[in-house]
């Protein structure tokens, strides 16, 4: 893929997440990995992801940016405009795809549900898996998350995500940031975007199947059997632009 389509792809999900009502203002931030490999396309500071365009994102090497977190915006390659500034969580969206060579596209958001989701004490017990495509979409937590207790933006999250990325047991599909939001990531554009969704539907389900009483969820074997699915694994397939 051209760094051409990568952008089309990248403007085409963020003006999505904002469309949602996932980030407003200045908020969130998304990026790409680059078609060379190593780097990637992150949004500059304070630009609306509602009004994003090609020119603003920018490019930012990778092992520059992990090499040292608190100077990560440093290693930036290429800006379309000498003032602008990638994003604060530069560092961040660098440890990820330096840990996850199938990580092609991240998406950060505050999507209302999840982000009340996340402003609980016991975080872990907000999101659990419900439903079949939970666990399709997003995994298991145990396996597939990372949980993040509260740091400040930049350097703090990134440094907190590193440490755990190391620790990960399986491919790495969402990072929940306690009092903060969410971020969720794809090989695929619209595999990043549909987890974002997914995230935010199950956090919707979770919390109104709390004030109704008695709320359910899969067992350890419902979830295993859904692993197996050669049906859902086609599906995953089709998200990740394979086929």
């Amino acid at each position: 893929m051209s760094d051409q389509r990568v952008l089309k792809d990248l403007v085409a999900m963020s003006r999505r997440a904002a469309r949602l009502g996932y980030a407003c203002a200045g908020e969130g931030n998304t990026s790409a990995r680059s078609s060379s490999g190593d780097s990637f396309w992150i949004k500059r500071s304070g630009c609306s992801l509602e009004d994003v365009t090609s020119r603003d994102f920018i490019k930012v090497d990778i092992e520059g940016a992990t090499r040292n977190l608190e100077k990560a915006g440093a290693a930036v390659v290429y800006a379309a405009n000498r003032k602008y500034r990638a994003s604060i969580e530069v560092g961040m969206h660098a440890s990820i795809y330096a840990h996850q060579p199938g990580a092609n596209f991240i998406l950060h958001t505050h999507p209302p549900q999840a982000l009340a989701a996340c402003c609980v004490e016991n975080v872990k017990d907000l999101f659990v898996p419900q439903f079949p495509d939970f666990v399709v979409y997003l995994g298991v937590p145990e396996k597939n998350w990372v949980f993040l207790d509260y740091a400040p933006p930049g350097a703090g999250i990134a440094h907190s995500l590193t440490a755990a990325l190391g620790g990960l047991r399986a491919d790495l599909r969402v990072v929940v940031l306690a009092k903060h939001g969410v971020i969720t990531v794809g090989y695929s554009a619209k595999e990043a975007i549909g987890r974002t969704e997914l995230l935010e539907k199950a956090s919707y389900v979770r919390l109104m199947s709390l004030m109704a009483g008695r709320p359910t969820c899969l067992t350890e074997k419902e979830i295993a059997d859904l692993e197996r699915m050669e049906s859902e694994k086609y599906r995953q397939a089709v998200l990740k632009g394979e086929l």
